[in-house]
């Protein structure tokens, strides 16, 4: 289900991109919508990090997956807040899609993970149960 869930959040940002790319929509300024990114970022890597704590404890491969998904929030919130500001701060209305299809760089390979997952019989989530997660908050929120 996760791995659906990915490929077609990977078909609808191609789509939603290039609609407003080639209409040149414009994103509204809006400081309640990086505010809520902002906090996106910070507070779904920590959501993550404790959920895979209990996924391990409960040896729940579900709640995994869900830490993955809380993880694939945060990276969103990430390329949306850096779209938002970009487009606030010096008026490029395109960042946030440029910004959506830079996301898709990270998405892909997780969309793949979790289809070798679950074909596996790892559920939607590749990392160990033991994932090194202070190191992944960082990277993956960006």
């Amino acid at each position: 289900m996760v791995t659906f869930a990915l490929i077609g959040l990977c078909v609808y940002i191609i789509a939603s991109v290039a609609i407003a790319l080639y209409s040149r929509e414009r994103p509204d300024i809006s400081l309640i919508g990086l505010s809520v990114a902002a906090v996106a970022v910070i507070g779904m890597p920590v959501l993550a990090r404790r959920k895979r704590q209990l996924a391990a404890q409960l040896d729940s491969a579900a709640l995994r997956g869900d830490a993955a998904c809380s993880m694939t929030c945060a990276a969103m919130a990430a390329t949306l807040f850096v779209g938002l500001a970009l487009n606030a701060l010096f008026g490029w209305w395109w960042a946030e899609s440029v910004a959506a299809l830079a996301f898709l760089i990270w998405l892909i390979p997780k969309a793949r993970e979790a289809q070798v997952g679950a074909r596996s019989g790892r559920a939607a989530c590749t990392c160990e149960d033991e994932c090194d997660v202070e190191r992944a908050v960082i990277v993956d929120a960006l």
